[in-house]
């Protein structure tokens, strides 16, 4: 029968491509394995992290990473190279050094590339956030909310409309003693209206308000509460990893279809900036 489909295909003039199975080695593909190797190797470093980080033998490859790096230049250094730092020995000393500088470092970068693409909505991340503390978590949850610089295509609040509001309570406050007074919003050289004033409240009450009503809904679907709270988050600001279920060692695949519906209007209105998506249920957009 597979041959007659051959032939029917050539009397149309297509062409016929006939696919086996291969067998020995050829099969494996050691060629095109060698080739790949350093992206092999990546991939491989990638699941191993995201696989056995948060077990005790993650945390304990965290202590003894440094350690063999310690123990490699002892042996090159000290043993072989007879290298001497009299009175302090040489273990001490290498430990000293490498092993300070390989904990901050680590600290240091991870904690500085992950609030970098959180905030600016990236979404790419390069540790496992879920083990740090919670004060941690917490920062990002916030960075999450305030996204990127003005102008910019990154999803959030933004910056300056959340400094705006900080300014505009704090006229509030001080109008509270001096309401005659005359008080004008200026952030830098920049002097705002009220009119821009009271559309950037406008924007963050709308923003908080879609916020708790996403976070109910999700929670409808049996997702846990800090789960609910990232996933709206993070799909509101266009974030992508958020936290517990939806973290950065998981996924959205757990989400319920309705969830997940629900998630995907967010993103759509957090893209938006939810004012050009609330135009449009606006009966006035419509009258000529």
């Amino acid at each position: 029968m597979a041959d007659s489909a051959a032939v029917a295909s050539a009397r149309r003039g297509l062409e016929t491509v006939r696919i086996e199975p291969g067998s020995g080695v050829a099969l494996l593909g050691l060629g095109e394995l060698w080739r790949y190797r350093l992206l092999l190797g990546q991939l491989t470093l990638r699941a191993l992290r995201g696989r056995y980080r948060p077990t005790w033998l993650g945390r304990s490859w965290i202590l003894l990473r440094p350690a063999l790096l310690c123990a490699v230049y002892v042996l090159v250094f000290g043993v072989l190279l007879g290298v001497k730092t009299d009175p302090v020995p040489f273990p001490l000393f290498v430990f000293s050094g490498i092993g300070l500088f390989w904990f901050l470092r680590s600290a240091i970068s991870e904690a500085a590339f992950t609030t970098v693409s959180i905030q600016t909505t990236t979404g790419y991340v390069t540790a496992d956030y879920e083990t740090w503390p919670s004060l941690s978590k917490f920062v990002l949850l916030l960075a999450m909310f305030l996204g990127g610089m003005s102008g910019s295509t990154g999803g959030g609040m933004k910056i300056a409309r959340v400094i705006i509001a900080f300014r505009a309570a704090g006229r509030s406050l001080k109008r509270i003693g001096h309401s005659r007074s005359v008080m004008p919003l200026r952030v830098g050289n920049i002097v705002f209206t009220d009119d821009i004033v009271k559309s950037v409240l406008s924007f963050i009450f709308a923003y908080i308000s879609i916020f708790l009503i996403g976070t109910f809904l999700m929670t409808l679907t049996g997702l846990d509460a800090v789960s609910a709270i990232s996933s709206v988050a993070a799909t509101l600001g266009n974030v992508g990893p958020g936290l517990g279920a939806v973290g950065p060692t998981s996924n959205y695949a757990s989400v319920l279809p309705v969830g997940k519906v629900i998630l995907s209007i967010l993103m759509w209105l957090g893209r938006l900036e939810l004012l050009a998506v609330a135009v449009l249920f606006v009966p006035a957009t419509y009258r000529l």
